[in-house]
């Protein structure tokens, strides 16, 4: 009963993520950013037959099926007044289906629907600070009580 994560060097073109098979990668393997690339990953997290991979570079959450395709993508560059490079850090699944996404030069973290609609924002959107509702490039966020780190078994055949 183990979420398997993985921590990617920055600028990692092809995400190999455990418990996807020996040969198992996603991306092109180009070092540009583009829709079949994976560039500046930070983080990888599986569940179920699913990986939710963070490619900050390309400043998206991908959600991609055990067919390698994209079933799910939330941009963190499309808002009016976004940072031009926001490079979102992490994404987590939590348990009640919505993703909860570092949006790291946005400075804000945010919990988003499937249908990607924002539920919840801690930050200004593209507003650094110490104040009240104000965050300095957040890198990590999760919710007490509710992190998927312990999910249920997968099946790899």
């Amino acid at each position: 009963m183990i979420s398997l994560r993985a921590r990617l060097a920055s600028r990692h073109p092809v995400v190999r993520v455990p418990g996807r098979g020996a040969g198992w990668q996603f991306g092109n393997g180009s070092d540009k950013p583009g829709p079949h690339s994976i560039v500046g990953t930070n983080d990888a997290e599986r569940f179920g037959r699913f990986t939710l991979i963070t490619d900050a570079n390309n400043n998206r959450i991908v959600e991609v099926n055990a067919a390698d395709t994209v079933v799910w993508e939330y941009r963190t560059d499309t808002e009016s007044g976004t940072n031009s490079a926001p490079l979102p850090t992490r994404a987590v699944r939590l348990a009640n289906g919505n993703t909860l996404i570092s949006d790291q030069f946005n400075n804000r973290v945010i919990e988003i629907t499937p249908a990607k609609d924002i539920v919840f924002q801690q930050g200004v959107l593209n507003t650094p600070g110490d104040g009240f509702n104000r965050l300095n490039g957040p890198y990590d966020a999760k919710v007490v009580g509710d992190f998927t780190g312990l999910t249920p078994p997968f099946d790899d055949d």
